[in-house]
């Protein structure tokens, strides 16, 4: 588990990346885990007036590099999101 360096510590949302190695064909599976995050779209960076209604965001992934990385290369990414319990 590698965990990602926060643009924005202050938010209190971090990502975590966790790769799985050994799969069929010599693929890879990564899973990115964003803790205390909410239903955001990531790598738009803090909005936080949408905060309050969609929970928390963060910088330290992109979803729109994500989504590209995943059709282009075929690279097969999850992104699993652990919501804010504190709100």
């Amino acid at each position: 588990m590698e965990r990602l360096t926060e643009r924005y510590p202050e938010n209190g949302v971090h990502v975590e990346r966790i790769r799985y190695h050994g799969c069929r064909e010599a693929s890879q599976v990564e899973m990115l885990r964003v803790v205390g995050g909410g239903h955001q779209w990531y790598g738009f960076g803090p909005r936080r007036w949408l905060d309050k209604f969609l929970g928390r965001s963060t910088r330290e992934i992109d979803a729109d590099e994500v989504i590209w990385r995943f059709f282009d290369t075929g690279a097969t990414t999850v992104v699993v999101v652990e919501p804010d319990t504190d709100s």
